[in-house]
């Protein structure tokens, strides 16, 4: 009797459960909701360590750059002048964003006069401004996800829209370069905010989409310059897709188009029309050092591309993409996505210099080819293999975020360098620091030279107590000039702007 009672009280509890489960499955299956939790979780895994490296200004060298020429435009004087490594429409929202935090500041009474807030600033208290930076880029990254959801869906399902975005959301290399207050993440939102358009034009016809397109497009270029390629795909391919006839009124709205292209650019880079001179002059040598290179090997840059993108979007999308790309292309809309994919592989593949993130656009149109395969395939076989393939791909890719997140929140092997050489290193010691190693205040007690580029002489060496050396360098030439490494930092290194090898040797008696 008791048995039966027992059973009774489980079937109930069963029941309930089942109960429970169903209703919370059409809950989360409800695509607000699950964009919801997409969403929040995108902008968790992006805040998580946000202040990693702080106080360092050098933590990480493109970010201090950017941070350093946009803090100048409070000057008044919007002109970058000599850097044009960038275009400048990032530098001008990070501008805009300082701006609104500074008069902010100023109603509330912490920041009284321009003059306070600069010293803040340049005296090293930059946490804060440079925590508000990377905001910006997180904003950019956030809204880079759902606009992927957005382009998944207007090209094929709501739920191709949404596995996409989960890809997007978690990938472990983009959650990494949205901590950094550079270029990269806004670029990758711009170019898909003109594909969005350019997308939305090929299916339906509007050329007001086109427009916008054209202009987003040159947003896009004035915010990182190789977005420019994707003109090809506005003036060329979409053209021939859509097999559209060059009338009189078709070669206007191009020329339109491309007049928006143009416009767009110079709205967000404005001094590359107003000083062209310094612009042509810092533009050619980026050319020269990044883009042209110095010979080609095809299979070399064919291996560097593909380890980048199976690293950056790991083994099991990677594998997804493959067998996704088996059964693809069976309409103008795939080819069209494809296209973007495949120009700017030719267009990158040339170039001198190839870094991780560099190849960033590709993610996007992977990540949608990708999510439309696995739903194709859920509906051949079971209908289970979509979340399947959802849940493989987080169960990979939050152990490298969660890593990630650990280390970025981990005191940085510069800033535990400098707290040892405050307690060991005696007042009034000669210093010579190289890059990606401590750094030092203007009250700090000691004397410090930084060799930015590496030019002091080894014959030099002897004019300093102590030589503080990263493992950037291939080097040690401070061992062979009566030096004695005393000192050595290391920790998890996510990227080389994470935790570097820090030395530090000591002049020998």
């Amino acid at each position: 009797m008791k048995t039966q009672t027992q059973m009774q009280y489980l079937a109930r509890g069963a029941r309930v459960c089942r109960y429970i489960y169903d209703i919370a499955q059409k809950i989360i299956y409800k695509v607000p909701v699950l964009m919801g939790i997409i969403i929040a979780g995108a902008i968790a895994v992006r805040l998580w360590g946000i202040n990693w490296g702080l106080p360092l200004r050098y933590a990480h060298i493109d970010e201090s750059v950017v941070i350093f020429y946009a803090f100048r435009f409070f000057t008044g004087d919007l002109n970058p002048h000599v850097f044009f490594d960038y275009p400048t429409l990032f530098l001008y929202l990070i501008f805009g964003a300082m701006s609104v935090y500074f008069f902010a500041g100023n109603l509330m009474g912490f920041f009284p006069s321009l003059e306070q807030f600069a010293g803040k600033y340049f005296h090293g208290d930059i946490s804060d401004i440079y925590v508000l930076a990377r905001l910006v880029s997180v904003a950019f990254a956030v809204a880079t996800v759902y606009l992927v959801y957005r382009l998944g869906k207007l090209v094929y399902s709501e739920k191709t829209g949404v596995l996409a975005a989960v890809f997007m959301a978690f990938n472990c290399l983009h959650v990494l370069h949205s901590h950094y207050a550079t270029v990269d993440v806004a670029a990758l939102f711009m170019v898909l905010l003109s594909v969005f358009f350019m997308v939305k034009y090929f299916t339906g016809d509007n050329t007001k989409d086109f427009l916008i397109a054209c202009f987003a497009l040159g947003l896009a270029v004035a915010t990182k310059y190789y977005p420019v390629i994707f003109s090809v795909i506005l003036f060329v391919v979409i053209p021939l897709l859509k097999k559209t006839r060059l009338s009189k009124r078709m070669l206007s709205i191009y020329a339109a188009g491309m007049v928006l292209v143009i416009a767009g650019f110079f709205a967000g880079c404005p001094y590359a029309l107003l000083d062209y001179k310094s612009f042509l002059s810092r533009f050619t040598t980026i050319f020269v050092n990044v883009v042209l290179p110095e010979r080609l090997s095809i299979p070399g840059q064919l291996y560097l591309i593909g380890r980048h993108v199976f690293t950056g979007v790991g083994p099991v999308l990677s594998v997804a993409f493959l067998v996704s790309m088996l059964f693809y292309f069976k309409t103008s809309v795939d080819v069209l996505l494809f296209s973007f994919f495949l120009l700017y592989v030719v267009f990158i593949f040339g170039w001198r210099s190839i870094g991780a993130h560099y190849l960033f656009p590709l993610y996007p149109f992977m990540f949608i080819i990708t999510a439309r395969g696995m739903e194709y395939v859920s509906r051949k076989t079971h209908r289970h293999v979509y979340t399947a393939v959802a849940a493989i791909f987080l169960m990979t890719a939050l152990p490298c975020i969660i890593h990630t997140g650990y280390v970025l929140t981990r005191e940085d092997t510069r800033r535990v360098a400098y707290g040892w050489v405050k307690e060991n290193v005696p007042a009034g010691s000669r210093i010579l620091r190289f890059p990606y190693t401590t750094e030092f205040s203007p009250s700090d007690n000691y004397v410090v030279k930084v060799d930015w580029e590496y030019k002091v002489p080894p014959a030099e060496y002897k004019n300093y107590d102590y030589i503080i050396m990263s493992g950037e360098m291939k080097e040690e030439p401070a061992s062979g000039y009566k030096f004695e490494l005393i000192k050595r930092f290391y920790g998890s290194q996510i990227s080389g702007f994470h935790n570097p090898e820090v030395f530090i040797y000591r002049a020998a008696p």
